[in-house]
């Protein structure tokens, strides 16, 4: 698959149908393989009629019948893509949601964007990253051990990471999610409602840790301490403890956990005022709408991890620095989004 990626990327950067791609020997070389398998990730462009053989001269991409628009363009930009480890290859709504966002920024610069899942054995992401040649990569809420690669990864191309906030990384986008916390649970005591159950808390996460920590200080400011009782973990079963939980009056819950409430409440013919922590897509026909939402990945985030990695490719004086969102609340109110910052 490296070697076939390879191949590719001289097609995609081919200065002309004059110009010999690598030989078969030289890839082998380059790449420690048999020349069987070199014919093999060659035969795959052969058969898509883009090679062409030169008896004694080596192998070409054929010249093209048509114009081009990426051929006017001196420089097209190889972009790399990960989630987390960086060998997830499958996306929930969510992750999904935050492709769609890059995608639509990336899509207005000239650039060639690329999923690769990385095997991720101990010792080999810096071997399996540089032979996809990137030249900038983004990379959504990377785990710890990533973090501890970065330095070693940036030295083959600029990397922009995005979507967490207490992490020490030089070249990031995030929000502040202890900021988000303070924000969501001010919106609720703005409103007098002081006992809050808050749905789909993640003890392991540091976003959530954040969030919390936040959370609890709105509380403590206005002299009314956060009851832990109302604290729900994402893996408690709502359903089982819903009927004996302490008195409430609105629900914060985490987007992911909303729809089993919801039927929870539909059951129970009962309604809340409820925040969200982002948009339920998955939400069909609810019984208790969300008043309200606040984005903890608004497409601003994604928006900018993009812009300041191209800054980077293509403005030798760019700072490459941290760049931390604030967070924004959108109230609901039928099919009207009003924004607050």
């Amino acid at each position: 698959m490296i070697v076939r990626e390879f191949i590719a990327d001289q097609i995609r950067n081919c200065k002309g149908p004059d110009v010999p791609l690598m030989s078969e020997r030289e890839l082998c070389i380059k790449f420690n393989v048999t020349r069987p398998l070199v014919r093999k990730a060659f035969e795959v462009f052969f058969n898509d009629g883009l090679l062409i053989v030169k008896r004694g001269k080596g192998v070409f991409v054929k010249k093209r019948s048509y114009s081009n628009a990426w051929t006017t363009i001196p420089k097209v930009y190889k972009i790399l893509y990960f989630n987390s480890t960086g060998r997830c290859c499958v996306g929930d709504n969510f992750y999904m949601e935050i492709m769609e966002r890059v995608c639509s920024t990336l899509k207005n610069y000239p650039v060639h964007l690329e999923l690769h899942p990385l095997i991720g054995e101990p010792g080999s992401i810096i071997k399996e990253i540089s032979m996809f040649t990137p030249d900038g990569i983004l990379w959504c809420r990377p785990t710890e051990n990533i973090y501890t690669e970065l330095p070693e990864i940036r030295k083959i191309c600029p990397v922009c990471t995005f979507g967490d906030t207490g992490n020490p990384d030089p070249f990031s986008v995030a929000l502040d999610h202890e900021k988000a916390g303070y924000d969501a649970a001010e919106w609720f005591l703005a409103r007098g409602m002081k006992r809050v159950l808050h749905v789909g808390h993640k003890p392991d996460s540091a976003r959530n840790v954040d969030f919390y920590r936040g959370w609890c200080a709105a509380f403590a400011d206005h002299g009314s301490p956060a009851d832990e009782m109302l604290l729900i973990r994402h893996d408690d079963y709502f359903a089982a403890k819903f009927e004996n939980l302490p008195a409430f009056e609105s629900i914060f819950s985490r987007a992911a956990s909303y729809p089993g409430i919801d039927e929870c409440l539909r059951k129970a013919g009962k309604h809340y005022t409820v925040m969200l922590d982002n948009y339920c897509r998955i939400l069909r026909n609810p019984y208790n709408l969300p008043a309200a939402v606040i984005q903890l990945m608004p497409e601003k985030v994604m928006a900018s991890a993009v812009e300041y990695l191209m800054q980077a490719l293509t403005n030798p004086y760019f700072i490459q620095e941290k760049f931390v969102i604030h967070p924004e609340i959108t109230v609901m109110n039928g099919n009207m989004e009003v924004k607050h910052d």
